[in-house]
């Protein structure tokens, strides 16, 4: 909790919020907040914010890495970087339906790991609401495989969102009228006036860097082909989820349409 001047110097005190933002991101978070955001009316400013860094298990090598195809849609493909990994003798977490395939690939001490979701044909936006509703099942359904070959795009990106509609669509709507109850927090009469989240993900050879930050604005807001092998080949667009393996908490997610859009 820190007391600052929203009134007297808007500017200084974004400045004070996106230096705490920015440090505890390590540098990956920043400008979260805007002065103009900022004004005579604002009460409270509530952040948070997550980072993690997180070395492969199984590191992909840098001269494995090819370039190759990722088909976008049905109209466009692009030739982006794609880490390769062949071991035919390491198992991984691994499970294939009719509809997908998901891969677990761990970081070290594994007490978290990324799982990529690859569905096998259609629009992965169509089918987003229903895989995410499957995929907890599913990964209590995950073996452990021997995979031939993963081959997945090197990815950066950065993304920075409004919130406020998708609380609002949550039901989530009295918290931004005049009437809102905060009483429990403050005995002032203040309302939601902004939601905003901002992430950003590398994806390398190496590993992952994440980050991600919430602010809330109170006022008075290589092609393998063989039917005995497994080839997990993410060219085209799929989920990812970073998640603690203890308490199966997400930590982030999002998806890759386009490896080299730089958002997601």
């Amino acid at each position: 909790m820190k007391n600052l001047d929203f009134s007297g110097k808007p500017s200084k005190s974004a400045q004070t919020i996106n230096n705490f933002v920015e440090e505890k991101t390590q540098g990956t978070i920043k400008d979260l907040i805007l002065p103009n955001e900022i004004d005579d009316f604002t009460v409270m400013v509530l952040t948070n914010s997550i980072y993690f860094k997180g070395v492969w298990l199984y590191e992909f090598d840098k001269q494995n890495t090819r370039d190759r195809e990722f088909k976008i849609n049905a109209n466009k493909t692009i030739n982006v970087p794609f880490m390769n990994f062949i071991n035919p003798e390491q198992e991984f977490l691994y499970i294939d339906t009719p509809e997908l395939e998901i891969l677990e690939l761990p970081y070290k001490e594994r007490k978290i790991s990324m799982l990529i979701i690859l569905p096998k044909q259609g629009n992965l936006e169509e089918q987003e609401e229903k895989i995410l509703r499957e995929f907890p099942e599913l990964k209590q359904k995950m073996q452990p495989r021997s995979v031939y070959l993963i081959s997945i795009p090197k990815f950066e990106i950065e993304t920075n969102y409004l919130l406020d509609a998708a609380f609002k669509k949550l039901g989530i709507t009295s918290a931004y009228s005049a009437g809102a109850d905060f009483s429990n927090a403050t005995d002032m009469g203040i309302f939601l006036d902004e939601s905003k989240h901002k992430a950003y993900i590398k994806v390398d050879e190496k590993g992952t860097v994440a980050s991600a930050a919430t602010v809330l604005l109170l006022k008075l807001g290589e092609d393998i082909d063989s039917p005995k092998k497994i080839n997990f080949i993410a060219d085209h667009p799929f989920i990812f989820i970073i998640q603690d393996n203890q308490t199966n908490a997400i930590l982030f997610l999002g998806r890759i349409i386009n490896p080299v859009s730089n958002s997601v």
